[in-house]
């Protein structure tokens, strides 16, 4: 006999920062983009990104990265400052292909707009290490939608619209600058700046929606690009294939952390399960960790008390939802290993949070 689980429902404000959310990476290149708009507006952006734990001096530097947490406050403090009608699409516009390191290179170098959408989803670690992106086709209309590792993180509204506007504005360039969306999707509620996306999209916008994402007519993405290049793809792929060797090497223990984040409320996780996620044998996935003075076990304990505390903190998850969605098959057994970690029964910890 199967057991069914709760299925806990979350709210926006639930949002979680710090802790397990600093695992995540974006690449340095991006907040850039946040800078160079708010100069345009003649605000000094420097003390806005120390606030923010930015370093400016990373934005040229190969390689590197920040914590998506950071960068989530970095959006917070310039939508307060900037007098923009919609910052992310004013950030957008400062777009170039090298942004998004080799990624974009192999974007325009690609034969259709639809193969460059999906170099975005297999590569999208190169962006950043936040969640898994999408491409599904269903009568005649391409979806590209956007998953967060993490189903309590919720971006930044000026973030979502600066990634998707980024996105158009590189099928503008690749493809013509009539590209217009059949639709673009929002999670968050309706926008101040509801009209500047809308200028800027040149379709409907629809707010509340399960993902991040943007619909689009097959015949505009299976159309030839003229911008494509086999030779600078193949370079492209190859630049992108050694940014990526070297990003798994150094952020093993971030990009397990998110994967076993993702897997934990299936309630089948496992060492080979998060090992298959990131593309590696078991064998070379211990190996890693053990470069990193770890191992799995640590990691999914680590993940799963950070967890347990921040849930608590909700109140309208029972302490059953929490036990599931932290991937514990008895809510017995979660209660004796909050006990270990804590040194509390979980009705304590409950009474404690409230």
């Amino acid at each position: 006999m199967s057991c069914l689980r709760p299925s806990p429902t979350f709210h926006p404000d639930d949002n979680l920062y710090g802790g397990i959310e600093l695992s995540f990476t974006t690449i340095a290149s991006w907040p850039l983009l946040v800078w160079k708009a708010l100069v345009d507006e003649g605000i000094n952006p420097r003390p806005l990104f120390e606030e923010a734990g930015i370093d400016p001096a990373l934005f040229d530097r190969a390689g590197a990265r920040y914590p998506v947490a950071h960068l989530q406050r970095l959006w917070h403090q310039a939508a307060k400052v900037s007098a923009a009608p919609c910052l992310g699409i004013a950030t957008a516009r400062h777009w170039h292909p090298t942004t998004l390191h080799a990624l974009g290179i192999a974007w325009l170098a690609s034969p259709t707009l639809a193969e460059a959408y999906q170099r975005v989803v297999r590569h999208s670690a190169v962006v950043t290490t936040l969640g898994t992106a999408h491409l599904d086709l269903t009568r005649g209309r391409y979806t590209f939608s956007v998953v967060a590792a993490d189903p309590e993180f919720h971006a930044q509204p000026e973030a979502a619209h600066a990634a998707l506007a980024v996105l158009v504005r590189m099928c503008r360039m690749s493809l013509s600058e009539g590209f217009q969306p059949l639709q673009v999707r929002l999670r968050h509620d309706r926008s101040d700046c509801d009209q500047a996306l809308r200028d800027y999209f040149g379709c409907p916008i629809e707010y509340g929606t399960e993902r991040y994402g943007l619909v689009m007519a097959a015949a505009d993405l299976d159309r030839q690009l003229p911008t494509a290049s086999i030779e600078l793809l193949t370079n492209a792929e190859q630049m992108i294939a050694d940014y990526l060797g070297q990003l798994d090497h150094d952020d093993t223990v971030a990009r397990a952390k998110a994967e076993i984040l993702r897997q934990l409320p299936s309630g089948r996780i496992t060492e080979e399960t998060i090992a298959a996620a990131l593309n590696m044998s078991l064998r070379t996935f211990q190996r890693r960790l053990n470069d990193r003075n770890t191992v799995y076990r640590e990691l999914l304990e680590s993940v799963r008390r950070d967890l347990a505390l921040k849930y608590f903190s909700i109140p309208r998850l029972s302490t059953t939802e929490i036990s599931y969605l932290l991937g514990f098959s008895e809510p017995s057994s979660f209660a004796r290993t909050f006990r270990r970690w804590t040194g509390k029964s979980p009705s304590q910890q409950r009474q404690r949070a409230v």
